[in-house]
């Protein structure tokens, strides 16, 4: 799935929606994908789950991409939004 999105050579800085994150494995195989793409320094990654029993999957997924990252990108925020019965709840990771 990470190979269908269409990303220009030539960016310096790459904002990525991840509307429903789950257990955050899109998301790290389209940062595995960035890694080859020398031209890539910042990486603002947003993403939206609903469901709380699932961020420490997410947490513990995004955590093991940055420590096996081949590349350091300068990453400017990493951030989960719980949607329950309209109150939104930040976590950065």
């Amino acid at each position: 799935m990470a190979g269908l999105y269409t990303i220009s050579e030539n960016l310096f800085k790459i904002r990525i929606l991840d509307a429903g994150a789950g257990s955050d494995i899109l998301s790290c195989a389209l940062l595995e994908r960035l890694e080859r793409m020398a031209s890539v320094q910042t990486i603002e990654l947003t993403c939206y789950e609903n469901d709380d029993n699932i961020l420490g999957l997410f947490r513990e997924n995004l955590h093991t991409y940055q420590a096996n990252s081949k590349r350091t990108f300068k990453f400017i925020f990493s951030q989960v939004i719980i949607l329950q019965a309209s109150i939104w709840t930040s976590i950065i990771c």
